[in-house]
């Protein structure tokens, strides 16, 4: 059962609204922004179970915001375009899936790391 909502960061407002709509209808309960500011405000307000980051969003790093997530004790997602170029360790702590992701490939992923919504 998952315990808190879902932070969802993508800049990319079409992606942001599909992802959200996946999420939404399996029946998570997702915030969804589309910068790393609103990002920022979001972790310092809401505790979440999950944080689904983009890494390169406009105003900063989505892989910095996973690690700020992941100290705060949200599990971490990271999806990117540009998967080879990522970072070294980067999916040694955060879960990482490559673009475009497959809705039942998304699902899965988050109902193994926060189980199914409640």
């Amino acid at each position: 059962m998952a315990e808190a909502r879902i932070l969802l960061i993508e800049d990319e407002a079409i992606s942001r609204e599909i992802v959200q709509v996946i999420l939404d209808g399996a029946g998570y309960d997702v915030d969804a922004v589309g910068t790393a500011t609103e990002a920022h405000s979001r972790l310092s307000l809401m505790r979440y179970g999950l944080v689904i980051a983009d890494w390169l969003l406009p105003d900063g790093d989505g892989i910095y915001l996973a690690d700020r997530a992941l100290a705060l004790g949200a599990a971490t997602l990271v999806v990117t375009g540009h998967i080879s170029d990522l970072p070294p360790g980067t999916a040694k702590r955060h879960h990482v899936l490559m673009k475009p992701v497959k809705p039942s490939e998304l699902l899965a992923v988050v109902r193994a790391m926060v189980g199914e919504p409640s």
